[in-house]
């Protein structure tokens, strides 16, 4: 009979100790499915979203509220694509989070977003990307135009612009064959400032650019080049090959002030063009500090026209991120069109030209 009570002591014992653990396992069980729960339908009030990984399958409150093609994002790549698109770059895709870099002339840096604000909240839906931030211990409520199709992979591929980003299309090429092509580039000062956070200067963009333009446009079979570097002073190159244009703008030092009528006035005076071959100046300079106005720059460019430059073709570009050189490329913007040379000259600033490439500015001038 031993081993029968011994046997039946073992079962009372485990019976036990399953009734003194169920209740542990069920409790430990229900805190994994709220914890599990939880994560994937935190309540959100208020009127945009405040997780971190939110959609709109797993809001509530006003935020769920939306309807149609509207949708709420916390992590996902979709809210990178909007910031990108709208023209700035968040410290991270996961919120809140805080704005590293806006573009200038972007629709981020219209609405008034700067560098620092702190993005709470995110809502994105009919081409709007609508931000609730935080500034100095203040919140407010931005809207952007932004799209959701834009790659977001955590680099700033609009400011990446390499020499493949000014390829021409093949009528553009036909038609730059038939014109002399000027470079008049600013070298002043102001050029060697960081170009936002790309690690490189405003220069190096601009000897980049430019050399890898020239060789394009050379291997298309066009003639040589004119080039103008100017500051307090200036040097005219004439019927420089591209190589030869690279290595100027390599040997370049930047320094001085920006006095750009000077230069031009010269070269337009020096040069004799023929009706079969016009000019085309490419004019270059991140419009700090300039000795002209935007007047006296229309007037020098029309007494050429009149002076004959017949067909002359007048590219203003304006580099770097600087509202001083925003506001310069939209009053001579302005001023051409008001000094009757609209089709004749244009003026863009590096919002414009990230934006279309060298090739679509050009374009609207031939």
């Amino acid at each position: 009979m031993k081993p029968f009570v011994l046997a039946d002591s073992r079962k009372r014992l485990l019976g036990l100790t399953l009734a003194l653990a169920l209740p542990v396992i069920s409790a430990f069980a229900g805190q994994c499915r709220d914890g599990t729960k939880s994560s994937t339908s935190r309540p959100v009030t208020g009127k945009m979203a405040t997780s971190q990984t939110v959609s709109s399958k797993a809001s509530t409150g006003k935020a769920s509220a939306v309807s149609g093609n509207n949708k709420l994002f916390g992590q996902v790549s979709v809210f990178g694509s909007a910031c990108l698109s709208s023209g700035f770059r968040p410290e991270s895709t996961q919120l809140p989070t805080t704005v590293e870099q806006v573009k200038m002339g972007t629709p981020a840096f219209n609405a008034g977003l700067a560098v620092g604000d702190r993005i709470l909240s995110a809502q994105i839906g009919d081409n709007l990307l609508r931000l609730r931030i935080e500034r100095s211990g203040k919140q407010y409520e931005l809207s952007l135009r932004a799209r959701t199709d834009v790659r977001f992979d955590g680099s700033d591929s609009a400011q990446n612009l390499s020499a493949a980003s000014v390829d021409l299309k093949s009528n553009l090429f036909a038609q730059l064959r038939n014109y002399r092509i000027s470079f008049i580039i600013d070298r002043s000062g102001s050029m060697s400032r960081p170009l936002g956070d790309t690690g490189k200067t405003v220069w190096n963009w601009v000897k980049e650019q430019f050399s890898g333009f020239a060789e394009q446009v050379e291997n298309a079979n066009h003639q040589p080049f004119d080039l103008v570097l100017f500051a307090d002073n200036y040097n005219l190159e004439l019927a420089r090959s591209a190589s030869q244009v690279r290595t100027l703008l390599s040997e370049a030092v930047t320094t001085g002030d920006t006095n750009i009528k000077a230069p031009l006035v010269a070269y337009l005076a020096q040069v004799n063009v023929s009706t079969s071959r016009p000019l085309l100046l490419i004019i270059v300079t991140d419009g700090k500090a300039v000795s002209a106005s935007s007047t006296e720059l229309t007037a020098a460019l029309t007494a050429a026209c009149r002076q004959g430059k017949p067909g002359m073709k007048v590219l203003f570009l304006q580099t770097g991120y600087s509202q001083e050189g925003q506001r310069f490329a939209l009053e001579l913007s302005s001023a051409l069109k008001a000094g009757g040379l609209q089709g004749v000259a244009g003026a863009a600033d590096f919002g414009q030209i990230e934006k279309s490439g060298l090739a679509g500015l050009l374009k609207p001038l031939f």
